[in-house]
């Protein structure tokens, strides 16, 4: 009897430190979870200097852009807003480095490399989503995964790793819808380069709401089932339907 008795209390008390240590960590967890800001002035992403606090965003914080900010290193950061003043850019080097985006993404700013007109060995990975009112450029590679809202200047190929709906426009740069993933694009766009093996509706179904793409691009085959396509340049090979030539 004692022995039961005994028992029974030492499994209430490791009950109650695993239940304990399980609040300790969601805890922790929720702690790490910040709001960081970059101070006005800018600088370097990893130096504690640049942000507000002292803290360099991580994993599992949002970092919020006020200055010119550049990187020379792989970053990862939970989520990232760049407002009208601010930018991210990787230091002119022949190194190459990625940039993750855990979470969402807006940019009102500027994204890419540091030299207008050049293009950086950097890779920005936007993991859900990207709303775009700035510019981006100057950057070898950018993969979306999620939704993509362009209203500023995207001039760049955006190689696209899910699937994606755009609304917006590209006079610039050009779309790769990589095999196994669908493009919707729920309103008149102007594309100037797509390719891919993937899919490409002109909604968010397969049926086609009768929007117009305007596409230009030359050479490469794309799969559609356009309700309405104006291509302006030459094309090898398209399977769609209301194809418009103009």
């Amino acid at each position: 009897m004692w022995e039961k008795s005994n028992v029974n209390f030492y499994n209430k008390i490791i009950l109650k430190i695993a239940i304990f240590l399980i609040g300790f960590g969601s805890f922790l967890g929720y702690v790490d979870a910040a709001t960081i800001e970059s101070k006005s002035t800018g600088g370097n992403w990893s130096s504690p200097i640049t942000w507000v606090g002292g803290v360099v965003p991580g994993i599992n914080d949002k970092a919020i852009v006020n200055g010119n900010i550049v990187f020379g290193t792989h970053i990862t950061v939970g989520e990232m807003t760049i407002n009208n003043n601010g930018s991210v850019k990787k230091i002119s080097s022949n190194s190459k480095y990625n940039f993750n985006i855990l979470g969402k993404t807006i940019n009102n700013g500027t994204i890419g490399g540091i030299t207008d007109g050049y293009s950086e060995n950097v890779r920005f990975n936007f993991q859900n989503g990207l709303e775009n009112n700035g510019y981006i450029f100057g950057a070898k590679e950018i993969y979306i995964k999620g939704e993509l809202k362009n209203n500023g200047n995207i001039d760049q190929h955006i190689y696209l790793l899910g699937d994606t709906i755009i609304n917006g426009t590209f006079y610039h740069g050009k779309v790769i819808v990589l095999n196994g993933y669908t493009l919707n694009i729920p309103k008149d766009s102007y594309i100037y380069g797509i390719s891919g093996t993937g899919n490409i509706y002109s909604s968010t179904s397969n049926n086609g709401n009768n929007e117009k793409i305007y596409i230009d691009r030359v050479g490469g085959k794309i799969n559609t089932n356009f309700e309405y396509l104006s291509i302006s340049e030459i094309i090898n090979s398209i399977n769609g339907r209301n194809i418009i030539v103009v």
